[in-house]
């Protein structure tokens, strides 16, 4: 039946002519498992080197492994795995019994610039997954792909054999490394999960500082996006589609002239042919970005930091780059496709490696504030998930903006930004920017109503996303002239001391606004809001304002520009008997002309006000309602507008509350809404535009001895 050479060469080997292959394979299962303890490798057994060669042992074995399966574990489950390691059988386990099996042990990593990488073993499509883990110096690494992938419920484990021992996993990775796993051969790979040991903090810390030398090295990386459900395929193919309809990195750019009658021309045009692709089409897109992959923040620096890239999605694959150029260029032309369709592109650019924010100097604050609507398991991985963006690598990794520490709270990472950001110029990317314009990234709950209790309320809460845009996002501002900040140092770190002006106070205020409460009747949008928040505001401005703005600007040009937070500063001629106004001023009368055209009821020039619908309707004809649309939506989303007891017009944070005072701190970019507090300190609301108070104007009043100055204790 087999060799009489190997049986007379070893007594291991069962000398019965008449035993069938599974009473053979049970014989010397049972003989290697008793060895087992003494077994180290195949070359403490030679006999097992006949395993490999002999078909009918390795039947007999996986019978016999089949019939009898807790014989493994009679010397411990460490033996059992050794022994099924040696006897190249891991796949032949009952799956009943791997959780039986010892758990995977992690050896430490040697000091230095050490990575773990996974050896996967060739398999067919659903047989177990094996491998074994590999300890190197990332400067001597074999041939490696990283992938790029979201975790998933990591309530919902996997069981795979690495060296004979049980290894949890989370599902989704397991379905990447079918996905990606040889039929032929053993393949390097890197994925956090099975690559870096979970367990220990000292580790997981050190291995985040590695993260730009360990996807920059990898030859590839694999984008995992999970398991297709169909419409990947057409999803890919639509997005080669628009590629090679021009719709691409080539088109995308950004707009630094203003708009002209050809260029709003053409924008429509543009508009008009991806509105002409089939709605299928863009819903199977949607669906693609809507996966989870695109919503984790650690993804968006592993894809920045790739030379090569390929996304997977079940079957189905494409170039990351043609994904990344037609996004972008979706992002700036989609227009309100994005908004129907539910297309999840403007936080695509934060993928690129050149990434340049728009308006802000600060980019590891930039980075922080757009990815914020991403998600992490761990809140402090909204900060360490975003160290080693080649953005910020780039600039300087001679000292890190904060220590991946995981033995620190969240609390104190945030702490930590806020404090280094705050009493910054140490570092070359915080050099030459206002230190205060953190306080912009301050955004509390909408759902509570208040401001939370034990977190400073001057720090940022990087995990906590509201959905509204900062303002210095959308513009340029200077509501503290060229002053510098002039911050007081203190010995409590939760405490910020800053100089300061009080200038007004919060009068009467809207209802949350949100961005589809500015959508025209017209505009088949599934999601349209119930009201139009126009009339909401006019209802504020003539409960508590008054006829004559504080500046001298007429009501229609500071309510324009106040909910588009002054976005716009072009002109255009208007008629004779109106004096030039903005362009905003023109978008929003046209967007008021819309709103009427649309016989949507619109107070402020209907009813007892209707002798200026003529005025608006003249000045409409030469703005664009679009224009002021999309700027309101992004302006005012979960803000609200306010009027101030001086009559300013405002829009701030969603939390304000009349009795709160405006200021505006030196150095500081936007007026800020601060709340006094019984004992004299103060509370910080959030940042807030203020028409009229955005271009130094307070400190202008400052000098001429209209205000004074003060030091705020804001806590």
């Amino acid at each position: 039946m087999y060799a009489a050479g190997a049986r007379r060469r070893n007594a291991l080997y069962v000398d019965d002519d008449g035993e069938d292959c599974y009473s053979i394979g049970s014989s010397l299962l049972d003989k290697i498992i008793s060895a087992g303890p003494i077994v180290a490798d195949v070359a403490d057994f030679p006999q097992l080197q006949y395993v490999q060669n002999s078909l009918e042992l390795k039947v007999g074995l996986r019978e016999a492994l089949r019939r009898k399966p807790q014989s493994l574990f009679r010397h411990g489950s460490l033996v059992a795995g050794k022994a099924l390691k040696l006897l190249m059988l891991e796949e032949s386990i009952p799956s009943g019994v791997i959780s039986q099996l010892a758990r995977y042990e992690y050896e430490p990593l040697p000091t230095g610039n050490y990575i773990r990488l996974l050896e996967l073993r060739p398999g067919k499509a659903n047989s177990r997954l094996l491998c074994q883990l590999r300890s190197v110096p990332i400067s001597e690494a074999p041939s490696y792909s990283a992938i790029s992938y979201a975790w998933g419920h990591t309530k919902e484990r996997e069981d795979i054999l690495c060296e004979g021992r049980r290894l949890s996993i989370t599902p989704n990775l397991g379905d990447a490394l079918r996905r990606f796993r040889s039929t032929e051969r053993s393949r390097f790979l890197w994925a956090d999960n099975i690559c870096i040991d979970q367990n220990n903090v000292l580790e997981r810390g050190h291995q985040v500082k590695l993260m730009a030398s360990i996807f920059e090295s990898a030859a590839e990386v694999l984008i995992w996006l999970g398991a297709d459900e169909e419409d990947a395929a057409i999803a890919f193919k639509f997005l080669n589609e628009l590629s090679f309809d021009g719709f691409s990195m080539a088109s995308y750019q950004e707009q630094t002239e203003p708009l002209t009658d050809d260029d709003d021309e053409e924008e429509e045009d543009r508009t008009m042919e991806l509105e002409a692709y089939d709605p299928t089409k863009w819903k199977a897109l949607a669906r693609l970005y809507n996966r989870e992959w695109f919503q984790r923040t650690w993804t968006i620096q592993e894809v920045a930091l790739a030379s090569r890239a390929t996304a997977f999605c079940g079957n189905a694959e494409i170039d990351w780059f043609m994904v990344l150029h037609t996004s972008m260029a979706l992002a700036q032309q989609g227009g309100l496709l994005l908004a129907k369709y539910k297309l999840k592109v403007n936080t695509m650019f934060l993928r690129l490696q050149d990434y340049r924010p728009r308006q802000s100097t600060n980019t590891f604050l930039d980075l922080l504030e757009e990815a914020r609507v991403h998600k992490a398991s761990d809140p402090r991985d909204k900060v360490f998930g975003l160290l080693s963006h080649p953005r910020i690598r780039n600039i300087s990794h001679k000292e890190w903006l904060v220590e991946p520490d995981y033995s620190k709270s969240t609390f104190e990472i945030y702490r930590e930004v806020a404090s280094r950001v705050v009493n910054h110029q140490d570092l070359p990317e915080l050099k030459d920017q206002h230190s205060l314009s953190l306080l912009s990234y301050v955004s509390h709950s909408m759902f509570t109503g208040s401001i939370p209790e034990g977190f400073p309320s001057w720090i940022p809460r990087w995990d906590h996303y509201n959905r509204g845009v900062a303002l210095n996002r959308i513009n340029d501002y200077a509501a503290a002239g060229k002053t510098e900040p002039v911050i007081v140092p203190s010995d409590d770190a939760n405490v910020l001391l800053a100089y300061g002006t009080v200038i007004d106070t919060v009068y009467g205020s809207t209802n949350i606004m949100k961005r589809d409460h500015f959508i025209v009747p017209s505009w088949n949008v599934t999601d349209r809001g119930s009201r139009n928040a126009i009339n909401d505001i006019w209802a504020k401005i003539e409960t508590y304002g008054s006829s004559k703005y504080p500046n001298g600007n007429g009501i229609l040009r500071a309510i324009s520009a106040t909910l588009a937070a002054d976005i716009s500063d072009r002109r255009v001629p208007g008629p004779e008997n109106y004096e030039a106004p903005h362009q905003l001023v023109a978008d929003f009368s046209a967007y008021l002309s819309e709103l009427v055209d649309q016989d949507y009821a619109v107070d402020m020039i209907q009813g007892n006000n209707s002798d200026r619908l003529a005025g608006i309707q003249s000045l409409g004809e030469r703005g664009r309602w679009q224009n002021f649309l999309l700027a309101a939506m992004d302006a005012c989303n979960h803000r609200k507008f306010f009027c101030s007891e001086k009559g300013y017009f405002g829009i701030g944070p969603p939390v304000l509350q009349d009795g709160d005072k405006i200021c505006v701190l030196f150095g500081a970019n936007t007026p800020f809404i601060l709340r006094p507090d019984v004992d004299g300190t103060h509370k910080l609301v959030g940042e807030c535009y203020v028409n009229g108070l955005m271009n130094g104007e307070a400190i202008q009043m400052l000098q001429k001895g209209k205000l004074d100055s003060e030091l705020f204790e804001i806590r």
